[in-house]
């Protein structure tokens, strides 16, 4: 079983007890753990009472709907939770689920979308609004606007917003259904709003006088930050200003936005980012990835970038590589005013040209910023070459031909030769040459590398669940390299890139493997009075090994291939019992959790190598032992 829902198994415990119904569709379930969590958080909402008074039937469809509509359960129901402090019955969860599946509900949703497509031009209209309009009473529902939620900042949206809306208290308590995954439990249950109204009155103010040239009004950045910087002359704002600062576009139906604002010291970018929906069927709506927004400050005096971190409320300076991601993000939009901005460098110096060049092999489907090394532009100041960049910044890197090869190698290079044995630089540079598709700097390098030197006549054999010797496949040697070279990181060895043996690796792994587990793997110590001794008077002792210390789990867990060894902690606290089982006449080998409730002993994991699963009839055999 997985940690993380052995973990969500005792949380669950916690709030209904040991032996229920709902414990038992935790501990038996094969869904993602996201998914467990997700009924997890969904079902506490839920009267505990009523839902420990459900039959194993019951139960089933009342996850099954939770599961089918997880997101917009986890917005209506969490909310509530949070605003009234009580749970909800299962009449009411049954009003909310039928409600959210209606067409009703779809309808009123896309209609929502429809008005609220496109920030920049709600924006155009509510930058005519009052400053100074205080608006405290108002915030807490208008942030569950879809138009603030989705498409916007909340912080810079509400001190322009729409003036006033002539609502009564139960109107704003309606206008959180604008929200297309926040249903108000309240407004579900009584029905008590105008929406087609409200809808209306707000996509007139939405969409009514648009004006994209409100977008070019200058502003004047007041930050802290700003302070300590010398303000620029009106002849080198002027020449900025000429570069293409301003763009607004919509591409593929998602709306990139910038402002640019021009203080006495700097420029500030505002970069956005909004994703649309997109509409299937006549029940469901699709989001695509959450949008995101950048602030990019450039100081004259120093001419150097800085990137806001929002949750700090500093700039720090901007690198390469935050550089290539933001143009993989918003492409030509920041482009038009970089690019020209480094041609205008590099007239003095011509190191720009290769940043320039850099930056252009990127595409707004780039996946291999991570090859770019996240150096501060500053460093390209008074040098010549990208050699002398590099070399100056990373010390022990004068080998490396930073000026002849693609930097995205070289750096994937410089990155990944600190993890391998010096035997293995070679296998190294010339993979990364030959497969410039696949450049990254994670482990995947290494997978790839040791499976191209393999054949299967180094494969290793083990067991099978039919009791033969028989030559392992290829996805085991994958499964167990990586095991490897997680095993070289935990025990902090480099990894060796030199095998041309998969049987020789897996010794290493194992060895590896058994010290790992000697190190992280309790000691066992069987309780005196365990539950589990009428057990091993059922079991045939020439069949069934009882695993009662720490070097036979350990044992079992490196020949089996699986994590029984984590269990160590449930033996000791006398929850189960881990036996070795090997079929007399076939030699079929399995592992065997065994516990004990109220009926009696019963099977609660049976695996053979691998974690495969097992033959069914002998499931039956060790059931029919212990009936």
């Amino acid at each position: 079983m997985r940690k993380g829902q052995i973990k969500l198994i005792e949380k669950t415990k916690e709030i209904y007890g040991e032996q229920n119904n709902i414990v038992g569709f935790f501990e038996n379930s094969e869904m993602s753990l996201n998914r467990l969590n997700a009924i997890y958080q969904i079902l506490k909402c839920i009267d505990k009472e009523e839902l420990l008074c459900l039959n194993a039937d019951e139960l089933q469809e009342i996850i099954q709907k939770i599961d089918n509509h997880t997101e917009k359960l986890h917005y209506a129901l969490i909310y509530h939770i949070w605003q009234y402090k009580h749970p909800i019955s299962l009449q009411e969860f049954e009003a909310v689920y039928n409600y959210i599946t209606s067409p009703e509900y779809c309808k009123e949703t896309l209609d929502v979308y429809k008005y609220c497509e496109t920030f920049a031009q709600a924006k155009a209209v509510i930058a005519e609004c009052p400053k100074d309009f205080d608006l405290k009473d108002f915030v807490h529902l208008f942030e569950r606007v879809i138009i603030a939620k989705k498409h916007a900042d909340i912080n810079e949206v509400m001190p322009y917003v729409i003036e006033s809306l002539p609502l009564s208290e139960d109107q704003r308590g309606g206008l959180y259904a604008f929200s297309a995954w926040g249903w108000s439990l309240d407004l579900i249950r009584k029905y008590r709003y105008d929406i087609q109204s409200y809808k209306k009155t707000i996509a007139g103010i939405m969409l009514s006088g648009c004006d994209v040239h409100n977008f070019d009004k200058e502003s004047w950045e007041k930050d802290d930050y700003y302070q300590n910087h010398f303000p620029i002359s009106l002849e080198e704002k002027e020449k900025l200003q000429s570069l293409n600062l301003q763009s607004n576009i919509e591409i593929y139906r998602e709306t990139f936005y910038k402002k640019v604002s021009f203080s006495k010291n700097a420029i500030t970018i505002h970069l956005t980012k909004y994703d649309s929906f997109k509409w299937t069927d006549n029940f469901r709506l699709d989001y695509g990835k959450k949008g995101r927004s950048d602030k990019i400050v450039y100081f004259y005096n120093t001419g150097e970038f800085y990137k806001e971190i929002k949750e700090k409320s500093i700039l720090i300076p901007i690198n390469l590589q935050e550089i290539i991601k933001l143009i993989s993000v918003y492409g030509n939009i920041i482009t038009d005013f970089l690019y020209p901005y480094f041609e205008m460098l590099s007239e003095d110096n011509e190191i720009y040209l290769d940043v320039l060049r850099i930056m252009r092999s990127t595409t707004n489907n780039n996946i291999y910023y991570s090859c770019i090394p996240p150096i501060p532009l500053s460093e390209f100041k008074g040098k010549h070459t990208l050699k002398e960049v590099m070399t100056s910044y990373y010390k022990n890197t004068e080998d490396i031909p930073w000026n002849k090869i693609d930097i995205k190698i070289c750096y994937a290079y410089f990155k990944l030769r600190k993890r391998i044995e010096p035997a293995g630089y070679t296998i190294l540079w010339n993979w990364l040459n030959n497969h410039q598709e696949s450049l990254t700097v994670l482990d995947c390098v290494f997978i790839e590398i040791l499976m191209s030197r393999f054949n299967e006549n180094s494969y290793w054999e083990n067991i099978s669940i039919y009791g033969k010797n028989q030559k392992v496949i290829k996805e085991t040697v994958r499964y167990t390299v990586q095991d490897y070279i997680d095993f070289c990181h935990t025990l902090h060895k480099k990894i060796r890139l030199t095998f041309t043996s998969a049987k020789k690796m897996k010794e290493l792994h194992d060895d590896y493997a058994v010290i790992i587990k000697n190190k992280y793997t309790p000691t066992i110590t069987i309780p005196k009075n365990t539950k589990f001794r009428e057990l091993e008077k059922l079991l045939p002792a020439d069949e069934f090994t009882w695993i009662k210390t720490k070097r036979k789990i350990i044992k079992e867990g490196v020949e089996m291939h699986h994590c029984v060894a984590t269990y160590a902690d449930l033996v000791n606290k006398d929850v189960c019992a881990i036996y070795g089982f090997i079929k007399k006449g076939n030699h079929r080998r399995y592992t065997i959790e065994f516990r004990k409730n109220k009926n009696g002993y019963y099977i609660r994991q049976m695996q053979s190598m691998c974690d495969r699963e097992y033959i069914e009839e002998d499931y039956i055999y060790v059931q029919s032992l212990i009936v």
